[in-house]
C-alpha cells in the first residue's frame, strides 16, 4: 500500500500524464574495425532530436568502458491509462562468449524528453527478462530479470545448469523512478545454454516472485 496520501496523488498524476509513445526507430552504435562497440545504440522519435542513447557503463574494477551498440531492439508497453512506455535494449561484447545487455524503460515526457525510469539493469547471455502487469503489486508494469550464478568451484561449466539470481523492479511513486524491490537466489538449478536454446527461469519461479513481491508491499 502507499505510505502516504501524497504518494498516491503523485502516482495518479503520473499515470494521467504518461502519453502514448510516438513512432520511433532504433539504431546500432558505432563499432571499430574489429566490430567492437565504440558508442551506444540510440532510440530516435521520428522527426525529433535529440535521440536517446543507452548509457555507457564502466565497472569500478575494470579499465574497460562498455558501450551497448549491438542488436538494439525495443518493446512498446501499453498502459491501462492509455499511455505507453518503451523497453529499449542493446548489447556489449568484447568478442568472446560473454554478452552484456543493458535495459532502459523509457517515458516520453514534456517537450519530447525521453527519461529512463530504471536504475542500472543488465542481463548476460544467460539472462532472461519479462515485463509483467501485476495490479495487485504495482499500478505500473513490473520488470523481472534472472541471471545465472556460474560457480566453477562446484564443477560448473560456463553454460551448464546453474542457480539463478532473480531481481524485481517496481515503480516508486516517491521518486518517480523504478527501484529494486526483490532479489533472491533460486533454490534449484535451471538448464543453461548447453542444454536449451533460451533461458526459462521466470515463469517457473513466478509464484515465488509474486509471494516475495507481495511480502515487500512495493505498491
Amino acid at each position: 500500500m502507499f505510505t502516504s496520501l501524497a504518494a498516491a496523488k503523485l502516482l495518479a498524476a503520473l499515470l494521467f500524464a504518461l502519453a502514448a509513445f510516438p513512432p520511433f526507430t532504433v539504431h546500432p552504435g558505432k563499432t571499430d574495425a574489429d566490430g567492437l562497440p565504440m558508442t551506444s545504440a540510440t532510440l530516435c522519435v521520428t522527426g525529433e532530436e535529440p535521440c536517446f542513447p543507452l548509457s555507457r557503463f564502466k565497472p569500478a574494477d575494470s579499465p574497460v568502458e562498455y558501450f551497448f551498440a549491438l542488436k538494439p531492439a525495443s518493446e512498446q508497453i501499453q498502459l491501462d491509462s492509455g499511455g505507453s512506455l518503451v523497453l529499449f535494449w542493446g548489447t556489449y561484447t568484447a568478442g568472446g562468449s560473454g554478452i552484456l545487455t543493458r535495459l532502459a524503460l523509457l517515458e516520453y515526457g514534456e517537450g519530447g524528453r525521453m527519461v529512463d525510469l530504471l536504475p542500472d539493469v543488465f542481463i548476460t547471455e544467460q539472462g532472461e527478462r519479462k515485463i509483467w502487469k501485476l495490479p495487485e503489486i504495482s499500478n505500473l508494469p513490473v520488470l523481472v530479470t534472472a541471471d545465472a550464478n556460474w560457480n566453477p568451484a562446484e564443477g560448473e561449466s560456463h553454460f551448464s545448469p546453474h542457480l539463478f539470481t532473480v531481481w524485481g523492479y517496481c515503480f516508486d511513486a516517491k521518486t518517480g523512478k523504478y527501484a529494486r524491490r526483490l532479489q533472491y537466489v533460486t533454490s534449484k538449478k535451471y538448464p543453461s545454454l548447453d542444454d536449451v536454446d533460451s533461458i526459462s527461469v521466470l515463469e517457473p519461479e513466478r509464484e515465488t516472485i509474486l509471494q516475495k513481491l507481495k511480502a515487500g508491499s512495493p505498491r
